[in-house]
């Protein structure tokens, strides 16, 4: 630095407001003293407070002035499509049902992200179809091989049966994300309940109830005795708050909200398995049955026409259930009055039953339940009786009891659909042309 440049400093001593001014040659000029702190030497207040911060960095709650540009939305659909592939996985023949107590929430991180009503709609569309097009690709195969259906056409109504079902997986998503965004962080903790309402609402619209989360946890005893409350709607509620508590605890991370909700999430998942686990008898009580439930091998492309094939089937599927009642009232220990068969079950549908028009069929199915002293649960067909429609056919379970009378029948309420009926049958032309798998079946009423 040459002799003409000078370079003038603040240098701070003592006090606050003190400072000495001086030139380059280390001279001193001029000595300022003020009682107030100048300026650009005041300790600047944090612009945005640490809770800002953390709900900054998952667009929740909180808007800062840099958010208002539109979020990552390809970065959330990856969320969308993760946590569609989480439920499938989830389910048979996968069967990773840990998966189904954190499948939901790469969604709701998205949506908490997102915090718009279409978007969320596409995002939660976006998981539903992944998740019922994986989880439901037998019906592709049950169309084609079993309806003649054209393989093209079989996959195709396939996409359209998940759209549909799909549809309200994305309507949970939007009201979940506009929640979010009009009631802030809180309503976070609101998608167990509208997750639930969800497949309510499916199965009260559609008639199809395939696939709530809840059914993911159907060979865990212990996680699925809840039901007994509040059905398998009561089971995905509580799998849903868990992974709803993960996501409220990320984006609460550092505050006492994000701890509680996490802890509350746990003790309703260990209470309701201890609960399981309570009702689980140590030997048998007072008033146990058992069961007997045949599972013949029947072909489906049998000659249903034919009697002689008919009988052949029926009395392969009782001789099985003979045999096993014969060998447990002939096992020679102490217990055997109490291995005693009191319900035989066969199964649905592989033989076409007409009990009520078939007298040969009663007759048998009579002097059976008579002979072992048993109930039978079995699967017919069933017909309309005083002024019902008489092309109407049922899909019925009937009970007959160890006196050979017919105590009860219920008539299936949710069809199948293209294997009991055709859906928009009359408002998509050519629905028309395809035909139900099984049969056009009737629902029941009761």
């Amino acid at each position: 630095m040459s002799s003409k440049e000078h370079c003038r400093f603040a240098a701070v001593a003592g006090s606050p407001g003190a400072g000495i001014v001086v030139d380059s040659s280390g001279s001193s000029i001029a000595v300022h003293e003020s009682p107030i702190t100048p300026p650009h030497l005041e300790e600047a207040a944090p612009a945005y407070s640490r809770k800002d911060l953390l709900a900054a960095r998952y667009r929740v709650a909180r808007v800062l002035p840099y958010q208002q540009a539109s979020p990552p939305f390809i970065s959330n659909l990856a969320l969308a499509v993760f946590s569609g592939l989480l439920l499938v996985f989830a389910f048979p023949d996968w069967n990773l049902w840990s998966l189904g107590w954190v499948g939901t929430a790469p969604l709701i991180m998205a949506l908490v992200r997102e915090r718009r009503f279409w978007r969320g709609l596409a995002l939660g569309w976006t998981t539903g179809i992944i998740f019922f097009a994986g989880t439901s690709y037998w019906v592709t195969y049950s169309m084609h091989h079993y309806g003649g259906v054209p393989l093209g056409l079989s996959y195709a109504l396939m996409m359209v049966l998940a759209a549909i079902l799909s549809s309200f997986t994305g309507l949970f998503a939007g009201v979940f994300g506009l929640a979010v965004k009009r009631l802030g962080g809180w309503a976070i903790i609101s998608a167990p309940i509208l997750w639930a309402a969800s497949e309510y609402a499916r199965i009260l619209v559609t008639g199809v109830g395939w696939n709530a989360l809840g059914y993911s946890q159907a060979f865990q005893p212990a996680v699925i005795q809840v039901s007994s409350w509040g059905g398998v709607y009561l089971v995905t509620a509580i799998m849903v708050f868990a992974a709803t508590a993960l996501v409220f605890g990320m984006v609460y991370l550092e505050l006492r909200r994000g701890l509680l909700v996490l802890t509350v999430a746990g003790l309703i998942a260990v209470l309701s398995v201890l609960y399981g686990e309570s009702l689980r008898p140590t030997a048998e009580g007072p008033h146990s049955i058992n069961a007997l439930a045949v599972q013949p091998v029947i072909p489906i492309e049998g000659d249903w026409e034919d009697r002689r094939f008919f009988d052949q089937m029926f009395e392969r599927q009782r001789d099985m259930s003979t045999q096993t009642i014969q060998s447990q009232a002939s096992a020679n220990d102490v217990a055997a009055e109490q291995k005693k068969i009191d319900v035989v079950i066969w199964p649905e549908s592989p033989i076409n039953f007409q009990y009520d028009r078939d007298t040969q069929l009663r007759k048998e199915i009579e002097s059976f339940a008579i002979e072992y002293k048993v109930y039978v649960l079995f699967n017919s067909w069933g017909f309309p009786q005083n002024n019902e429609s008489a092309d109407a056919v049922y899909n019925s379970a009937i009970v007959v009891d160890p006196s050979g009378q017919k105590t009860s029948e219920y008539d299936k309420l949710a069809l199948v659909p293209f294997g009991e009926y055709v859906p928009a049958r009359g408002i998509i032309p050519f629905i028309d042309r395809i035909p139900a798998l099984v049969a056009d079946v009737t629902a029941g009423s009761k």
